[in-house]
């Protein structure tokens, strides 16, 4: 079985082009899959030994126990989003007669709050970035955040960017989106400014091709803007459980909502497969607007 899961994911990179976020994501959600069945079939099962049962059994340990703690319905629709893609592919390879995962639905999730930061708390954390003593790391940090705020980028798409990828003259910055698109997109006055300080610095420390850098001067890694993020958040006492450098990504869209964007251009700029995807924003600032209303109060007489 870990064979043909290697293989498996060998062929999401050459042929699906996917991103390594999404092979690190399968890889782990497989081999946890992998390592449930061989305590229940052996050591040397192969997919075609897995039956409906089996992976309907799997989801509901996932619900009671987990590998760690349960898990909720998120965690396990993105298992069986693993689980179901490797069987479609092992049956497509003659690997098995029947595809088991073909009648099995998605766990149902509720439509979870979005959470974005106002306009003042993006200025909160502008002026926590600007209390760093490093010059390198405010200049670098402050483009980071402000390019997330500005472009609506993934965290991988941050990590994937190189210097040529940054057009000042143009006014633009390229993309490289999940599934191997790329788009590009306009870049605002306030990203350029704030990128343009952070090149003037970086052009003194590496040639590399990458745009954001390290202080080793190396490709900057998920895990280090992850922790970036987390930490200023923290320094300016906003919530931080559950959240990321995906909700900067949510504030771009909520602020392009609240000037009055359409969710067609949203939908573009946030490259959404669908436009349902982008109509949560939607819920979301209608659940602020009944806040808003809830908390008006008339005087009595």
């Amino acid at each position: 079985m870990r064979q043909v899961i290697r293989r498996f994911l060998k062929h999401l990179v050459a042929e699906k082009n996917a991103s390594p976020s999404t092979i690190d994501t399968y890889r782990y959600d497989l081999n946890k899959f992998d390592d449930y069945m061989a305590h229940r079939l052996g050591s040397r099962f192969l997919p075609g030994d897995v039956s409906r049962d089996h992976i309907r059994d799997y989801l509901a340990w996932l619900s009671d126990v987990g590998h760690q703690r349960p898990n909720g319905p998120a965690a396990r629709a993105r298992a069986l989003a693993a689980i179901r893609s490797f069987f479609k592919y092992a049956h497509r390879a003659g690997l098995l007669r029947d595809n088991p995962t073909a009648d099995i639905a998605l766990p149902k999730m509720r439509m979870g709050e979005i959470r974005a930061l106002s306009q003042i708390e993006c200025g909160r954390v502008l002026r926590a970035i600007d209390t760093n003593p490093s010059p390198f790391r405010k200049v670098r940090d402050r483009a980071i955040i402000v390019t997330f705020l500005l472009t609506g980028a993934r965290l991988q798409e941050m990590v994937v960017l190189n210097k040529g990828d940054i057009d000042l003259g143009q006014s633009t910055i390229r993309l490289h989106r999940k599934g191997g698109d790329i788009n590009l997109l306009p870049l605002a006055d306030a990203a350029k400014q704030e990128l343009k300080a952070y090149l003037k610095q970086r052009r003194k420390r590496s040639r590399a091709r990458a745009l954001f850098i390290s202080c080793r001067n190396q490709r900057i890694s998920r895990g280090t803007i992850w922790y970036l993020v987390k930490k200023y958040f923290k320094k300016c006492r906003i919530r931080t459980t559950g959240m990321g450098p995906h909700v900067l990504r949510h504030t771009f869209a909520t602020l392009l909502l609240s000037q009055g964007e359409n969710l067609r251009v949203i939908q573009t700029l946030m490259n959404h497969k669908s436009l349902a995807t982008t109509a949560r924003y939607l819920h979301s600032r209608s659940q602020e607007l009944v806040k808003a209303v809830n908390g008006l109060k008339l005087l009595d007489g």
